[in-house]
């Protein structure tokens, strides 16, 4: 960049003898403010060339920027003095960004800095232009720059760093007999700097620029949030991260709308993850050339983590195809050549690597802060790429689930940095990390009637008393996990579970399914639990009255026991009494006033994880891998 002239200007002692002789007794010399914005024409006479800088100059917020375009290319340097930061951006060859060492750089030469308090400083105004202040300016009087009324002052100054003389002369538009289309005070119209530099060797250079004030205002005229900080999406070299990314959920579930601009395609998909539980849900509906083995339409696929079983089901036809996890999927960690596992909430989309706050986004009219990260082979259909979060800030509060919730994901954008254009744009919505309803991991439809118990048995509590102090979401995901656990299966074997009430308690009507119907890739500690042991281990732990239900709650846990005598297997003719549950459609009066009264208690909870299927390996599909004929298929059962 064109350098200004450096900050170590030498005394009045040391200028050449005669300067001060003859000084005119002008007006006030012009106060210069502490916040401006000017635009700058530069022409460097000596070198047959011109230079355009923007200069952003605040000193209430300790920062400055500056932005030049030269050769039609375009850099950028921000001066972050509370952090000691100096960006260095190219924003049209390389786009790329190193930030260096305010302190330890040689591109103070602008705006400066000095020490004070134990803390670093940007120069004052006049020190930042070398006008005013303690520097001896002669008046020159009143004349025409550019056919503007002006009044001059000029100084001589002596540089060590360039071993250089130079006459520094300031022309401000009087405002006597000019007006400014802004009003107000005089305004600085040129710079003019004649000067000689010497060498080691005992040369010699002459210089001369101009510097042409196009433009300045007393006050920042573009946002600061853009201009006192690197371009948003660029990753930069040593930048210090000021905010940490905040922790993943244990489980979520949300909604997102893929574009990919430069194939023009926009898909969708819904995704469900429980940690917990080991289990991984994608909705989605294929294209025609990635439907082959699942056919089209509404696609839901279920990753049981607890097995190594997918279970791929089309919700048009009811068929259920089933197979292995790909080791190669988002959300799966490849153990060994033959075994995977799931991935942690951080580690599901790599938010364990390194991510920078680039401080604040406006997304859809909403205020998000932003994180980036570059990344090897991410997706690994690329081979380095800048991934960037968007997450709600901490003052805006997003509806979802059963509360309120803050730092909600809004939107992740996947840039390749091979110069190809190709970039995946998430836009998140429905997000929500309330307990996972308990139909969401339904694999019902794969497993025939003969591989299926349906069981019932009784809490010893109140039904109106438990839906007093918990959702009743939260209540049904504790049974749930207590089923699954005191049968000793994995929770997707926990299907079609209804939950009523009568005089003796609460009733719990469900069904257990058996075995997976292939060998998954996961490491097991033991075999799977057979559907009949299943079933006798629940009974075991009813008929000792240690079955029991613990419902997170504070200041203290719900402890739901089961009825010694209650525990019993349904026939088929019973079991089509009890109705397999579905969502309702709609709200009862009773439902409307819980949420009334929820929304009234406003929760401050803090979301951030989320987990997106970026790619599947399909040849860079969105969608998951068709599955073979060799994989086992279950046909739809007949109605009965």
């Amino acid at each position: 960049m064109t350098q200004m002239p450096p900050t170590n200007v030498v005394t009045t002692s040391s200028r050449p003898v005669g300067f001060l002789s003859g000084i005119r007794v002008g007006p006030t010399k012009p106060t210069l403010p502490n916040t401006f914005t000017a635009r700058v024409e530069c022409n460097l006479l000596d070198l047959n060339r011109s230079t355009d800088v923007i200069e952003y100059y605040d000193f209430p917020h300790n920062r400055g920027a500056i932005y030049q375009t030269e050769k039609g290319m375009t850099g950028q340097i921000v001066y972050n003095y509370d952090t000691n930061e100096l960006f260095i951006v190219d924003r049209t060859a390389t786009k790329s960004c190193v930030v260096d060492e305010l302190t330890e750089d040689n591109n103070d030469f602008l705006f400066g800095y000095k020490q004070v308090n134990q803390s670093t400083r940007i120069f004052s105004p006049s020190a930042a232009l070398r006008f005013g202040g303690k520097i001896v300016e002669k008046y020159l009087g009143k004349s025409l720059v550019r056919g503007i009324v002006v009044e001059g002052w000029q100084s001589c100054s002596y540089w060590p760093d360039m071993d250089a003389t130079s006459k520094v002369t300031w022309y401000f538009s009087d405002a006597s007999e000019w007006t400014e289309a802004i009003g107000g005070d005089r305004l600085p119209v040129r710079c003019e700097i004649v000067g000689k530099s010497y060498n080691s060797d005992g040369g010699s250079k002459s210089y001369h620029h101009i510097y042409e004030f196009t433009h300045f205002r007393p006050y920042i005229d573009a946002n600061p949030d853009h201009v006192f900080e690197a371009p948003k999406g660029m990753y930069c070299e040593n930048r210090k991260s000021l905010k940490a990314l905040p922790i993943s959920p244990q489980y979520f579930h949300f909604e997102a709308e893929i574009v990919v601009p430069q194939t023009k395609i926009v898909s969708y998909i819904a995704e469900w993850y429980d940690y917990t539980s080991r289990l991984v849900r994608y909705d989605y509906s294929p294209f025609p050339s990635d439907s082959k083995g699942v056919g089209l339409g509404r696609i839901t696929e279920i990753h049981d983590f607890n097995t190594g079983v997918k279970y791929v089901t089309n919700t048009a036809f009811g068929n259920c195809t089933v197979g292995v996890i790909d080791p190669n999927g988002f959300d799966t960690v490849e153990v060994n050549p033959h075994t995977v596992r799931l991935r942690n909430p951080n580690q599901f989309f790599d938010l364990d690597g390194t991510f920078q706050y680039e401080g604040v986004h406006r997304t859809s009219r909403v205020d998000c802060d932003g994180w980036v990260s570059k990344k090897k082979s991410f997706p690994p259909v690329m081979n380095e790429t800048v991934t960037e979060w968007l997450l709600t800030t901490g003052d805006w509060m997003v509806g979802a689930g059963n509360d309120y919730q803050k730092g909600v994901p809004k939107k992740l954008k996947i840039s390749s940095t091979d110069g190809s254009g190709l970039q995946y744009v998430y836009n998140i919505f429905n997000y929500r990390h309330s307990e996972p309803a308990v139909w969401d991991y339904n694999i019902r439809d794969c497993f025939r009637d003969a591989q299926t118990r349906h069981l019932q048995f009784l809490l010893d509590a109140s039904y109106r008393t438990v839906l007093m102090k918990v959702y009743r979401q939260k209540f049904e995901y504790a049974l749930y996990q207590a089923i699954r656990i005191q049968a000793v299966i994995s929770p997707v074997r926990v299907t079609d579970l209804q939950v009523d009430y009568n005089e003796q308690g609460i009733e719990v009507t469900f069904t257990l399914l058996d075995v997976a119907p292939i060998t998954g890739d996961v490491q097991q500690g033991s075999m799977e639990t057979p559907l009949d042991v299943a079933a006798e281990n629940l009974f075991s732990q009813i008929r000792s009255g240690q079955f029991v239900v613990t419902v997170p709650h504070k200041p203290n846990d719900l402890k739901l026991k089961a009825k010694p005598d209650s525990g019993k297997t349904l026939k088929v003719r019973e079991w089509l009494n009890n109705p397999i549950p579905r969502r309702a459609k709609g709200y009862r009066p009773g439902d409307m006033a819980a949420v009334a009264l929820v929304m009234l208690i406003v929760g401050a909870v803090i979301g951030c994880g989320i987990v997106i299927m970026i790619y599947r390996k399909n040849g860079g599909s969105f969608f998951p891998k068709p599955y073979q004929a060799e994989k086992f298929d279950l046909p739809p059962q007949d109605p009965k």
